[in-house]
């Protein structure tokens, strides 16, 4: 995912586009939004990966599976990303549309508050999770401030080229930043050299005392790998580099 320049053109609507299909998404939230302040403007609300809007007027379902450059190709076109969101891991699809330039609406909570400050942020407030989130019933999770996210949306319409600006001057920093291979480097100096060793596996599964399971599932790239641990309704996802012995590592290591 990288910068580039948006060419307005004049007859061009306004797009808010918003990805995924959770309710922890806050897709709701965006879709009452635009309801209340922006139909009947130039303007349209894309949704990627949901239905739960219909077929209302001036918004789009895109529901089809979609390559990165295909994904890569919507947020380019998006004038403004909507993150606004109950709960996130980390939030890729945020942390993806900064990376291409486009302003992003960000809600400041659980994974998202590594990079929120970055974005367009939003506060929320903490309360009573009312679904299966997750891994199961987490408890809590995080309610984004409506009057500010429709506060935000309203700032990104009238002063678009602003926005595109500062967003556009953001996003090389996300780049160089969030890569993969600077995150895996940081991790590797925590960690210990090693670390650094690649493994011969493609998928290991150990039990741990403190976790009932803990998958590691290998990416393109050894060095971005996702650990997931699950105990007791909590959870926690850490993406490091794997070194042989993991069960040692996380004998020896506070990880969750």
């Amino acid at each position: 995912y990288y910068y580039k320049e948006k060419v307005i053109k004049p007859h061009d609507p306004f797009r808010f586009l918003i990805v995924g299909d959770k309710a922890r998404k806050g897709i709701d939230l965006a879709v009452r939004a635009f309801k209340e302040n922006f139909v009947g403007l130039d303007a349209e609300l894309i949704i990627r990966g949901h239905d739960g809007a219909g077929h209302a007027r001036q918004i789009t379902n895109i529901n089809t599976k979609l390559t990165q450059p295909e994904l890569r190709d919507l947020y380019h076109r998006a004038d403004c990303v909507l993150a606004p969101s109950r709960g996130e891991g980390w939030g890729m699809p945020a942390l993806e549309a900064m990376a291409c330039g486009t302003p992003t609406i960000i809600a400041d909570n659980t994974g998202l508050s590594e990079f929120a400050k970055f974005g367009i942020s939003i506060k929320s407030e903490r309360v009573r999770c009312n679904e299966y989130f997750i891994y199961g019933d987490a408890g809590y999770w995080y309610e984004p401030d409506y009057d500010e996210l429709v506060k935000r949306m309203v700032e990104a319409y009238q002063r678009r080229e602003v926005y595109n600006t500062r967003a556009g001057k953001i996003s090389k920093g996300i780049a160089i930043n969030y890569s993969w291979e600077k995150t895996a480097n940081k991790l590797i100096g925590l960690f210990g050299a090693d670390m650094a060793k690649k493994p011969d596996f493609d998928t290991h599964q150990v039990i741990h005392p403190k976790i009932h399971k803990y998958t590691v599932k290998m990416k393109k790239d050894w060095l971005g790998v996702r650990i997931c641990g699950v105990e007791h309704n909590f959870h926690k996802c850490i993406s490091y580099p794997v070194a042989e012995d993991i069960k040692s590592i996380m004998e020896n290591q506070e990880m969750i």
